[in-house]
């Protein structure tokens, strides 16, 4: 178990924001790509933050960054499918999606 020192340190690292920055972007692409599910509002508020990633992916590194290392569950040594699967489990809450909403 890391500190929250050592949390802020790694959201904070060039090396591992860069790797971050390729996941949310690789994200964001499939998330904007998904076809209209079954929870329209749950889907839109996805889509919009897609789009905004894509827009704007160094205005969403910060965010992003400190999301996936709240867990604890990411180091320095962590893969990139570690780091993509933890973006995906941070990205409706990012959203703004609620519990209510599916997420």
């Amino acid at each position: 178990m890391s500190t929250l020192a050592e949390r802020y340190a790694l959201a904070a690292d060039a090396a591992f924001r860069n790797k971050l920055k390729v996941a949310i972007v690789k994200a964001a692409l499939a998330i904007v790509g998904e076809s209209n599910s079954s929870n329209p509002v749950r889907t839109e508020k996805r889509h919009k933050l897609g789009v905004a990633v894509l827009t704007s992916p160094d205005h969403w590194i910060g965010p992003f960054s400190f999301a996936v290392v709240a867990p604890d569950t990411l180091s320095s040594s962590s893969t990139d499918t570690a780091i993509e699967d933890v973006v995906s489990a941070v990205w409706s809450d990012l959203a703004g999606v609620t519990n209510a909403e599916g997420g």
